[in-house]
């Protein structure tokens, strides 16, 4: 993701959570510009995380989340393919909890995707042997900075209304009360 785009989604996703969430907690990171980690221990051998990505190549970021038994808290260290409450760890990208039908989204993208009209006259310049880029130029930043607040609300909807509710149950099997 393009610098100032990051930046402004870190911002505003921190706000977001923090006023929507305050129960989460940053993690200080051992290095400023790594995407940021936010943690909420319910006991003492049960935290759940969520971090915010941003895609290197793209304007676009994802929301990982998941738990852990007092391990190590990020996704890399719990991924699991499929949801299992009593795991000790788990961990997945915020996406693979969403219903489809609810506005599915594997990441939140902040340039706006080609029309097809768009995407035909560039496959038909293409073929008439027109030089153009394969991929169109990103649209400055001026142009898409209005579209990360919008996303960035998304994004913590879908952690509220899939990721949230998920903790609680795995907080309320393993006897725990669930504060939020």
């Amino acid at each position: 993701m393009r610098s100032p785009l990051g930046k402004e989604v870190r911002k505003l996703f921190a706000a977001e959570l923090a006023r929507r969430q305050p129960s989460f907690a940053r993690v200080e990171r051992p290095k400023p510009g790594i995407d940021p980690k936010w943690v909420y221990a319910v006991a003492p051998d049960l935290s759940f995380f969520i971090e915010l990505h941003m895609l290197p190549r793209s304007d676009e970021f994802v929301v990982e989340v998941g738990w852990t038994d007092g391990g190590e808290i990020g996704l890399r260290d719990n991924y699991q393919s499929r949801v299992d409450t009593r795991a000790k760890k788990w961990g997945a990208r915020l996406s693979t909890l969403v219903d489809e039908t609810d506005g599915y989204k594997r990441h939140w993208d902040v340039t706006p995707q080609l029309s097809s009209e768009d995407e035909m006259e560039r496959v038909e310049a293409i073929s008439r042997g027109e030089k153009i880029p394969l991929t169109p130029p990103d649209p400055p930043v001026e142009e898409v900075l209005p579209r990360v607040a919008p996303l960035v609300r998304d994004a913590i909807d879908k952690l509220e209304k899939y990721a949230l509710p998920l903790f609680r149950r795995v907080t309320e099997e393993r006897g725990h009360k669930w504060p939020v």
